[in-house]
């Protein structure tokens, strides 16, 4: 009888100590949220951001291009 209770306290304690599932849908579930906030950002600033690296992009040309 007590074999059989440390044999399924001890399968019990097992289960618990397996998360390797666990950590693969944490990472994913992770980039999909970085991948939302990266895409929302885009959405909402990328004209702003292309007005300004092209008027950073016209700055370096006038400034420091070839003479």
């Amino acid at each position: 009888m007590k074999d059989k209770l440390t044999q399924k306290f001890l399968a019990f304690k097992l289960s618990l100590e397996k998360e390797e599932g666990q950590d693969f849908s944490e990472y994913g579930l992770l980039i999909a949220f970085i991948a939302i906030v990266v895409l929302v950002g885009i959405w909402l600033f990328g004209n702003a951001l292309r007005d300004w690296f092209n008027a950073l992009a016209t700055w370096v040309g006038t400034n420091w291009g070839p003479p």
